[in-house]
């Protein structure tokens, strides 16, 4: 009878073990809440647009957003979803932007060559976008084709600033910035080296070595680049001789007082000269050249005028002085001869003051002072 209550206790014991097994086992679900501990054959989480949660097979959590039909796409990625994407829809509007402002500067007719080259390898990449290609080497190549548009523009502007630069004979004033600009234009020009580079990156990369670039465009972009700066560079050495030679010109128009006997000519020039240096400091480097020779051009025109009447009021000066050194010898003798033993009306004693004492302070600080030197920036 004992054996046979312990048998009884036994099982009914076991029988407590297992059903707490299985209430701990047991996931209550929430309504309204749209959690889930539900997996499929390889542990992953079930279908839901709210919070997922389970194990796997090895008894590890799973979590995560989904937006998928299985939660694959949950979280940060890469590909249509992803930043892959993204970054090549914005490389091409990049490009887009950088070959109209090549179109605008006038590259088209400046380097038509290679403007078909980067035309033709634009419709190639274009498509690969469009086709779904987000990888890293369509992504260099867009790169590399971006420069190489920028680098179209920088090409226009520099030849058209060599060409301003030829009109106007302004080369002397920077020789070896001028000859570098140019032998510059000269090798960017010969575009064959280049097109056949990008064929070769497009053949490449179509036959399914995604090759990166060969830096092409970026290296059209670096020499164009500088061929711009070049030519800039002649034109603001010009503006700052040019400045000098005006200071100059001022100086001989302020040695012969124009400030007082030409004074409304004087302030044009000076007016004038800082309208130049305005020009300059804001960046319009070729408009303060114009402005430089004109100054320099009234100052000279002063000079030479008012220095022509002093030369010839001088030589009318000196006949008098020849004159009244006669006309004292004749008195003298007069004097010597016949001498006066009376007053005359008109005739004034040897000592009267007839003026009063000038010092010509007013002309001597007449003249506008100018700065000599200009330190300042500029495109």
């Amino acid at each position: 009878m004992k054996k046979f209550r312990r048998v009884a206790l036994l099982a009914l014991a076991i029988a407590s073990l297992l059903c707490v097994g299985c209430k701990s086992t047991k996931v209550e679900d929430k309504p309204g809440q749209g959690t889930e501990s539900t997996t499929d054959g390889s542990g992953r989480n079930g279908s839901g647009t709210d919070k997922n949660s389970g194990t796997d097979g090895n008894g590890k959590n799973l979590s995560g957003s989904s937006t998928g039909k299985d939660g694959k796409n949950g979280g940060n990625g890469s590909g249509k979803d992803g930043s892959g994407a993204e970054d090549i829809g914005s490389l091409l509007s990049k490009v887009k932007n950088s070959r109209q402002n090549a179109i605008d500067a006038g590259a088209d007719d400046a380097l038509s060559k290679a403007f078909k080259a980067a035309e033709a390898e634009y419709e190639r990449l274009r498509k690969l976008a469009e086709q779904g290609d987000d990888s890293a080497a369509l992504a260099e190549r867009l790169k590399n084709l971006n420069d190489f548009y920028e680098g179209l523009s920088a090409f226009a502007d520099a030849k058209k600033k060599k060409e301003r630069i030829d009109q106007n004979g302004y080369a002397g004033h920077s020789r070896k910035a001028y000859d570098h600009g140019s032998s510059l234009l000269d090798e960017l020009s010969d575009i064959d080296d280049f097109a056949a580079r990008l064929e070769a990156d497009a053949a490449a990369f179509e036959a399914g070595g995604k090759a990166a670039t060969s830096g092409s465009g970026t290296e059209f972009l670096k020499k164009a680049r500088q061929a711009d700066q070049d030519f800039a560079a002649v034109f603001k050495a010009a503006a700052n001789n040019e400045r000098s030679e005006a200071l100059k010109a001022k100086k001989q128009a302020d040695g012969v007082k124009a400030s007082v006997s030409r004074k409304s000519d004087y302030d044009n020039g000076v007016n004038t000269f800082r309208t130049g240096d305005n020009n300059y400091v804001t960046g319009s480097i070729e408009d303060s050249i114009l402005n430089y020779i004109d100054a320099k051009e009234m100052f000279a025109k002063l000079y030479s005028e008012i220095a022509k009447l002093r030369a010839a009021a001088e030589k009318r000066i000196e006949a008098a002085k020849k004159r009244v050194s006669r006309s004292d010898a004749n008195a003298g003798e007069a004097d010597r001869t016949d001498p006066l033993t009376e007053k005359i009306v008109g005739i004034e004693d040897p000592d009267a003051k007839l003026l009063e004492d000038d010092d010509f302070s007013e002309a001597e600080n007449s003249f506008v002072e100018l700065d000599e030197e200009l330190s300042v920036g500029g495109n």
